[in-house]
């Protein structure tokens, strides 16, 4: 910003504001300056395909998390019928 001198009156009073620097970001600004910006996500392709090992341990990784689940379902249960 410039510098700035700035004179007003207000009734019988003569007011002179002045300042040399002033910055952007500690200025108070209007909400109507205030902009939204929305980001679209853009799909690009995929550089390199998954190899079979890579897929497979993929694939593996999902059922071991369904099973480990599974199990702990089963042994909550049966904790539960021992402690009736």
């Amino acid at each position: 910003m410039k510098d700035s001198v700035l004179m007003f009156i207000k009734g019988d009073t003569v007011f002179r504001d002045k300042w040399h620097t002033e910055y952007r970001n500690k200025l108070v600004r209007d909400t109507v300056n205030v902009t939204d910006t929305m980001k679209v996500a853009v799909p690009y392709p995929v550089e390199k395909e998954l190899s079979k090992w890579q897929s497979f341990k993929m694939d593996i990784g999902g059922i071991a998390i369904g099973v480990v689940v599974a199990l702990l379902i089963i042994i909550g249960w049966l904790v539960y019928k021992r402690r009736i």
